[in-house]
């Protein structure tokens, strides 16, 4: 049998409490700081799910403006390299004109000191025409509906650069032997004839009376050539104002793209027609082989 010392307490039982089973302060404390602190957590959860809802709105309309500006971008850069397009098809125009009709350019210089190619303006764009199939009546490779001047006409009309077209402007003009020799009138009307050689197909794209001239063509590229003419027109005054009694002439310059199918004109400075008449036909000028003493028929 143990003995017990005096003064000795009893040693604590474990998983008893000595203290009446209170909790103390400090676990209290504890308790009461999670809660807390679970409260807090929960309040900036709901916040961040309200402020992430408030974010993704805006940030969709970010993205939507976004959009729009670029929807605008877009479409002023592709009215930009537009009129880039327009600029550059009136630059060719002049290009060619100069570099590959200079007897026309000198042709109306010397009725008009004051002609320049860079006056002209762009007045109307239209489609052409659908192209039909060229008959074999109309004359050995439709050059002319007239069967003795077809072979001769070789020389007036002016094939695309890889022979897969080409364009006879001179409607107007009828060919025909005289003493051996080639010779050329003009008859009342005019048009140009466009001919799909691979394809044996033909428009007639321009008409008109004694009043106009399709006088010479010069191909850009492939797909492209520019016509030039003149139409005489009347009007009661110059733009200057001054009074005119008579008619006026107009130089006028065509484009033909036959890959978009399109014909724009482009209309030059009005003269006195009678300056016109008294420098004599273009195509004398060019062919004074072939239109000795020929005069146009009214």
């Amino acid at each position: 049998m143990k003995k017990v010392k005096k003064g000795a307490k009893n040693p604590p039982v474990r998983g008893v409490r000595r203290d009446g089973g209170g909790g103390s302060p400090f676990a209290l404390f504890t308790a009461v700081g999670v809660m807390f602190v679970l409260v807090i957590f929960a309040g900036m959860y709901a916040w961040q799910r309200s402020s992430s809802s408030e974010s993704i709105t805006e940030l969709k309309q970010e993205i939507e403006d976004l959009r729009s500006e670029f929807v605008q971008s877009r479409e002023m850069k592709e009215e930009e390299l537009k009129e880039k397009q327009e600029a550059s098809d009136d630059e060719k125009v002049i290009e060619t004109v100069e570099r590959s009709l200079p007897l026309w350019v000198y042709f109306w210089r010397s009725i008009d000191s004051d002609f320049d190619l860079a006056a002209f303006n762009k007045t109307n764009v239209r489609e052409m025409k659908e192209m039909e199939t060229l008959l074999q009546e109309e004359g050995e490779d439709g050059l002319s509906d007239m069967e003795n001047g077809a072979s001769m006409r070789r020389n007036l009309i002016t094939y695309s650069l890889d022979q897969a077209y080409y364009v006879d402007p001179y409607g107007s003009v009828y060919m025909h032997t005289e003493n051996g020799e080639v010779r050329a009138g003009f008859d009342v009307d005019s048009y140009v004839r466009i001919v799909d050689v691979e394809n044996n197909l033909f428009a007639d794209e321009l008409f008109c009376g004694p009043s106009c001239s399709y006088e010479d063509v010069a191909w850009i590229d492939n797909a492209s050539f520019v016509l030039v003419g003149s139409e005489e027109v009347y009007e009661e005054s110059l733009s200057d104002g001054t009074a005119e009694d008579g008619g006026l002439r107009v130089p006028m310059l065509w484009l033909f793209d036959l890959e978009n199918k399109t014909v724009t004109l482009y209309v030059g400075e009005k003269v006195k027609s009678d300056r016109y008449v008294l420098q004599g036909s273009y195509l004398e000028l060019k062919y004074p082989e072939l239109f000795e003493d020929e005069e146009i028929k009214e």
